[in-house]
């Protein structure tokens, strides 16, 4: 967990540890695997670790809006500049600079980066299945909204 004061935190509710961050920075987004590598970001840094610290492992151009852990890769994307992860010399390089994701969320093997208006997901960040939400938002945008009348049995 993520403390209002951007402290990283670990563990059981009743028993709750701060992890230390290298730095000192301020967290501001999050992501843990299943082998409970943590990847965070803090304004353009972008740090790793485990339970026992954070260290910066790179530092971007730009602010980061979401990281991911995905087949041993530290991604992160920014809402201006894309999809980038950190290449084999530790620095930020881009991905998918046109996935200008704010999520990135990994789920049975499967990376989905998303943005109000589309929705890209990838198995292998090579081939890329891109889904344009633009006329799902405008259809809920035109939606009209529908009063419940005393007499209807819905629930509320």
């Amino acid at each position: 967990a993520v403390s209002d004061h951007g402290d990283l935190l670990f563990g059981p509710l009743t028993d709750l540890r701060t992890i230390p961050v290298e730095g000192g920075v301020r967290i501001t987004a999050l992501a843990l695997d299943d082998q409970g590598h943590i990847t965070a970001a803090a304004g353009a840094h972008v740090l790793h670790g485990d339970a026992n610290g954070l260290k910066v492992i790179a530092t971007a151009p730009f602010e980061i809006n979401a990281v991911a852990r995905f087949q041993e890769r530290v991604l992160f994307s920014s809402r201006a500049y894309g999809l980038f992860h950190i290449d084999e010399d530790g620095r930020a390089a881009p991905l998918k600079p046109s996935l200008r994701a704010h999520t990135l969320t990994i789920n049975g093997g499967i990376l989905l980066a998303a943005s109000d208006l589309y929705l890209g997901v990838t198995d292998d960040l090579v081939d890329w299945s891109i889904r344009d939400l633009a006329a799902l938002a405008r259809a809920a945008e035109q939606r009209y909204a529908r009063f419940l009348r005393p007499e209807d049995t819905a629930g509320v």
